[in-house]
């Protein structure tokens, strides 16, 4: 996600999106629909079972695939990223992590760079596309968030932690991206894009106190980490038991190298936002990264400020990216800074003792 001064979203047309499905991959598109994104454009495509033409594809995924569309600036600079993403996605399937699959075109290329019409401005932007197979499920605000399902999104933002451990890949650096923990302080640039002058306190408060928590904070274990655990980047379908149960992870357009626990914070953050007791999801959602991945008592202490921090990003940032595109899905989380307010109006101890008390603890 881009903190730039232009709409760099991709605006090709339905027809401009399915000849580029139809050219490159060789698949005979029937239907089309657009998904969320930031700064993205996502398409779920769905196929001919019985009509195709590319020697790279065995047959076509029954579920359809998402169309991705990179925007104009990481299209541009980000390409090593984009293949970064392709080496990682395979790794994580190989250890059994339900996530995206990249398709060969034609040509046997994961990703090129199409020219597409922009029919806001007119004239055509050059985009890096790709196509991955869609997996099956319902993201979880949608599904509903139920204490289980908060749980196993701990387990699985524990498991990503441990699978990209120790996984070296220079092309996955993000340093300078402001969504990276290490960046935060930029954050400061854009409060006055928050016209209410008590979440614009609490951002601030928040900004400070981030910044005298600099020593600690770079002594605590880092890693890969998806960056984006978000709800709608986590998938729920039906279980066995006719239960609600985690399906698979969305979007690694994020991943980069940050603390292990802000994973957790990250996870916590974005469910406390969908979820009807938001002060006690963290304590489902932390016990269940516990069970997979410990965390020593210094990340234990700053889990409530990881959590803040992604409040405060993603709301300040919120506003300053709607203030660009209009495009109300920037605005998704900007009900929560009441949510905000109240964790923020609770003191770090007192709600960090709270998520680990027995009373979230899964029963036998």
């Amino acid at each position: 996600m881009a903190a730039e001064s232009e709409d760099l979203k991709p605006h090709a047309t339905d027809e401009d999106l399915k000849n580029v499905v139809e050219s490159l991959y060789g698949l005979k598109v029937l239907s089309m629909k657009r998904l969320n994104g930031y700064d993205d454009l996502n398409i779920h495509v769905k196929v001919n079972m019985s009509e195709w033409d590319n020697d790279n594809i065995i047959s076509p995924c029954q579920y359809g695939y998402v169309l991705k569309v990179l925007n104009t600036l990481d299209s541009r600079l980000n390409q090593q990223s984009v293949a970064a993403q392709v080496d990682l996605l395979k790794m994580l399937l190989e250890k059994g992590l339900v996530c995206p699959k990249h398709v060969y075109d034609k040509e046997g290329r994961f990703f090129s760079e199409q020219d597409l019409p922009n029919e806001d401005r007119g004239g055509t932007t050059r985009h890096v596309v790709r196509l991955l197979e869609y997996i099956e499920g319902t993201p979880i605000c949608i599904a509903g968030l139920t204490n289980e399902l908060a749980r196993q999104s701990g387990e699985l933002s524990a498991n990503m932690v441990n699978m990209m451990e120790g996984y070296e890949d220079e092309r996955l650096r993000k340093d300078e991206s402001i969504w990276n923990h290490d960046n935060i302080a930029k954050v400061r640039e854009y409060l006055d894009y928050v016209t209410d002058e008590e979440y614009k306190r609490i951002a601030r408060e928040f900004l400070d106190k981030w910044e005298s928590l600099q020593e600690t904070i770079t002594s605590l274990p880092r890693g890969l980490i998806h960056y984006d655990v978000n709800e709608q980047n986590i998938l729920v379908r039906e279980g066995d038991n006719e239960e609600k149960e985690i399906a698979g992870i969305l979007d690694f357009q994020e991943t980069t190298y940050g603390l292990h626990v802000y994973e957790i914070g990250i996870c916590i953050m974005y469910l406390m936002t969908v979820a009807d007791e938001p002060m006690d999801v963290g304590g489902y959602c932390l016990q269940g990264f516990l069970k997979k991945h410990a965390l020593s008592q210094a990340e234990l202490d700053i889990v409530y400020y990881c959590v803040a921090a992604r409040f405060t990003v993603s709301l300040v940032l919120g506003l300053y990216y709607y203030s660009i595109t209009k495009d109300p899905y920037v605005l998704v989380t900007q009900k929560s800074w009441k949510v905000f307010k109240q964790l923020w109006d609770s003191p770090a101890a007192d709600v960090t003792n709270h998520w680990l008390s027995p009373k979230f603890q899964q029963s036998k």
